[in-house]
């Protein structure tokens, strides 16, 4: 009974962190960019935007978010769900990931700059 118990806690601790987690990327997303975003998403079924649009196509994407850029993705501003994804690619503008139980926020100085998006005041220290 306590390790049914346990799981069905586990599972819902997951749900309720990807809720936060879409908003906390949402939120992000929104301040860059300072506008309406579309965005192309590489694993449809984890996450939900309630304020953003997503597209079925990166060729209609403002931004693309995934683990790592899609092949037929490059020369759109891409924001990682990995560290890795975020290293490799010349066009990522930022990273969300977990390490060890905690969340990290990053930005790349130089992915913001080739794409002209701003950073708000609030978001200075996640700069990379």
């Amino acid at each position: 009974m306590t390790r049914a118990l346990f799981f069905i806690s586990c599972f819902f601790v997951l749900v309720y962190a990807q809720k936060y987690e879409s908003l906390l990327i949402e939120k992000v997303l929104l301040q860059l960019f300072q506008k309406p975003v579309r965005l192309f998403l590489v694993d449809r079924e984890k996450y939900h935007f309630p304020t953003i649009k997503v597209v079925k196509s990166c060729r209609d994407a403002d931004v693309v978010l995934g683990r790592n850029e899609p092949k037929g993705c490059s020369g759109k501003p891409f924001f990682a769900l990995s560290y890795k994804g975020f290293i490799k690619s010349s066009d990522a503008i930022g990273a969300f990931y977990w390490r060890y139980g905690r969340p990290q926020l990053f930005l790349k100085k130089e992915g913001l700059k080739k794409f002209h998006l701003f950073v708000p005041d609030s978001y200075q220290r996640y700069l990379r």
